[in-house]
């Protein structure tokens, strides 16, 4: 199983190594006459700095979903794999380095569905050129539903199939500034909607997850409205 701390240090520090790379790049000794260096291929970004204001995001990608355990009484089935995420936003740039959005993510496996509203918050270390790494925390709520194609919503009778859960997550990744007001983002995210608990119907039983936890792989577009 992919340990998350380690994955978010991955997606935030490997910038750096571009960075320092390019830094001792730079500071070679230059041509002793500048219009010898050959310009072609360099970007131009000026005006591609971040600015404040409101922005729109687009995301979808690769979840995959901790193994863990559904147990009813004595009986007990496991559960995890791969799935997919999609989801929208809308957030706000306050400064050079910090933004804000609320986000809306719908991820889906085999026999578990979530929705999931979150608040988030982020921080851009830096930017170089066009790339800027960033991490980020985000807090909120998800409705998890079994399918209802899953084994135990066919052999329980009554179940109630959604809940609602406390979310939280963890983010890192790099942004890619592809003009002025549009923006590619590729990122992993860590997801925790706790332990829910579905109600059978006129029966004194639970059926109880062991745990929901998710790591995520997503790519996207933040668009800022001017």
């Amino acid at each position: 199983m992919l340990n998350p701390l380690r994955v978010l240090l991955i997606a935030a520090v490997a910038p750096l190594a571009v960075l320092t790379h390019a830094l001792a790049q730079s500071a070679a000794p230059a041509p002793a006459n500048s219009a010898d260096r050959d310009t072609r291929g360099v970007p131009n970004i000026d005006g591609l700095a971040p600015e404040g204001g409101w922005y729109l995001r687009i995301d979808a990608g690769g979840s995959r979903l901790n193994n863990g355990v559904a147990t009813i009484g004595p009986r007990a089935q496991t559960y995890g794999g791969p799935g997919w995420t999609a989801g929208v936003g809308l957030g706000y740039r306050f400064s050079g380095q910090f933004r804000a959005d609320v986000s809306a993510d719908l991820v889906s496996h085999s026999r578990l569905q979530e929705k999931i509203f979150l608040t988030n918050l982020y921080w851009d270390l830096f930017t170089f050129g066009r790339a800027t790494p960033y991490v980020g925390v985000g807090v909120g709520a998800a409705q998890v539903a079994i399918m209802s194609s899953a084994p135990v919503a066919a052999a329980v009778s009554g179940l109630d199939r959604y809940e609602w859960q406390a979310a939280w997550s963890l983010m890192a990744g790099t942004s890619w500034a592809l003009g002025r007001d549009l923006t590619l983002t590729a990122g992993y995210r860590y997801i925790d909607l706790g332990a829910p608990s579905f109600d059978v119907k006129a029966r004194p039983v639970e059926v109880n997850l062991s745990g929901l936890q998710e790591q995520q792989f997503r790519i996207g577009l933040r668009y800022a409205l001017r």
